[in-house]
């Protein structure tokens, strides 16, 4: 079988079998091999899962619980054999591959493989609400959004996917009038960055109800923040309403005008990208303002000149950013608790930073190394990811091992002042007066925070104000009660009111 199989799902079956003989079981059941499938990072079954609504790491905690209650075996010279049960899973995945006319069998495959099986496991997945019938759509839109490097033969030369190939409808939010379409691109500007982020790259467009590629729409860009995914705003678990769906129902009852929403993908392996250009990480703002932007308007009934960008926190300081970095293209904006101030929000952040790398004798090569096998954030470890994010961000230096500067130093925690400038280059407070006649041309600029902002937004969005003022920039700034998490409903007042702006046409 294994020859009809892609490397991914390859990888899922080398991880079965070392978590199997990790814990001394001496064969590979399918519990071991859906561990593998969700293990493997970004896996097309950990998306299906996603789609339908079920958290992949949910379902690999209930497979390595089963896995662990398997009784315990003498350790095998030779590749371990698999249980009867993994055959069945391995010949449903091929049967289910086949069906669905695809090429080579993947993860997502050997998922499904396993809803049709009659073991205890697939039971237990049926049970929980994985449904086969919404995993098999899921699954098929999926492979068509991975496109060749889901299918293609491996003797076969790879193929640079086109600039927007197929536009699969992505698995949308329950319930909502709307529809949402993936466009699978590859970036040439991305392509051949230092720090190996990926070029090929995934852009969710949300599409109003009514829309028939003859009606011109505006267009809103919505950011995501450090450490979320374009994909988190279209939440479809079935007891939660995320941002998109929200968006939907106010279109619906006619409390907001309707628009399309480009979700870009800017995720790096730090958490993020800040949207900016980096000489490490790639030309973020490049993506997001010129390849996107043309994209959009290529391949959905835009209409010219009506653009914002919105978004929260670091998506909130890419807004504001992009603004700035390119006139005229996005005349609405929107911040929301979006960076500002960075001795207020950062300064803290930087020996936090440095407690947290205590335990990695203060390597930061070490503490990657760490997260990349355990991407957790408790404790000091969210401000030691942020820190080198932000560090890979603002100051890069793809000639350091690291591949960029910190701004402090590591033993005492000292500011390098040099570093510390460049950070400051990007701070909106600062940014602002090399930019004021592209702030003043805006049709509309938001800003807003919560007032117990854990980062000290509030603060610095209440300096930047008063700078802005005593610019002449006009602006809305609003406070409100909230903190800097659980906020999504802001999106709920802020997007109707860019719509409205963004319906007003100007001659």
């Amino acid at each position: 079988m294994l020859d009809r199989t892609t490397e991914e799902a390859r990888n899922a079956v080398d991880i079965a079998r070392q978590f199997a003989t990790a814990h001394g079981t001496g064969i590979v059941d399918d519990a071991h091999l859906l561990i593998g499938c969700c293990r493997t990072r970004d896996s097309l079954a950990a998306r299906v899962l996603l789609g339908c609504g079920h958290d992949p790491s949910e379902v690999c905690a209930r497979a390595e619980a089963r896995a662990a209650a398997l009784p315990k075996s003498p350790a095998s010279t030779g590749q371990l054999p698999l249980t009867p049960s993994a055959k069945r899973m391995l010949e449903l995945a091929l049967e289910e591959c086949t069906a669905l006319g695809h090429a080579r069998c993947g993860t997502h495959h050997l998922l499904l493989g396993l809803l049709r099986s009659e073991s205890p496991l697939g039971e237990n997945l049926r049970r929980s609400g994985l449904e086969r019938a919404e995993a098999r759509r899921v699954a098929d839109v999926v492979q068509r959004s991975a496109g060749d490097s889901a299918a293609a033969p491996e003797h076969t030369e790879r193929r640079e996917s086109p600039a927007a190939s197929a536009r699969p409808a992505w698995p949308a939010p329950r319930g909502i009038a709307g529809r949402v379409e993936s466009l699978a691109h590859a970036s040439a500007c991305l392509r051949g960055n230092p720090a190996g982020e990926a070029c090929e790259r995934e852009l969710l467009v949300y599409l109003p109800p009514h829309y028939d590629g003859t009606r011109r729409f505006p267009v809103a860009f919505l950011l995501a923040s450090f450490t979320s995914h374009a994909r988190d705003f279209l939440e479809t678990h079935p007891w939660r309403r995320g941002v998109i769906a929200e968006l939907d129902r106010q279109i619906v009852n006619g409390t907001c005008e309707p628009l399309i929403v480009a979700l870009p993908d800017a995720w790096t392996r730090f958490g993020g990208s800040q949207y900016v250009d980096s000489g490490y990480l790639g030309p973020f703002a490049r993506y997001v303002g010129e390849e996107l932007v043309a994209l959009v308007d290529r391949e959905f009934a835009t209409l010219a000149g009506r653009r914002a960008v919105v978004g929260k926190s670091s998506g909130g300081f890419g807004a504001l950013h992009l603004a700035l970095r390119y006139p005229g293209v996005f005349p609405v904006v929107a911040s929301i608790s979006g960076d500002c101030d960075f001795e207020a929000c950062f300064g803290g952040e930087l020996y936090a930073c440095l407690r947290g790398l205590v335990p990695f004798g203060g390597d930061p090569a070490r503490f990657l190394a760490d997260f990349e096998a355990r991407p957790e954030l408790e404790g000091d470890r969210h401000a030691v990811l942020n820190v080198l994010a932000m560090s890979a961000c603002y100051s890069p230096n793809p000639s350091s091992p690291l591949g960029f500067d910190l701004p402090m130093d590591a033993r005492t925690g000292a500011r390098i002042e040099s570093v510390w400038r460049r950070w400051l280059a990007f701070d909106p407070l600062y940014a602002c007066e090399r930019h004021v006649e592209t702030l003043r041309k805006l049709e509309l600029l938001h800003l807003e925070c919560g007032l117990r902002d854990e980062y000290h937004l509030q603060w610095g969005l209440r300096k930047l104000a008063d700078k802005l003022r005593a610019l002449g920039v006009a602006f809305d700034h609003e406070e409100h009660q909230g903190s800097h998490r659980g906020i999504s409903q802001r999106y709920q007042l802020v997007l109707p009111k860019l719509a409205r702006v963004l319906a007003a046409r100007r001659g």
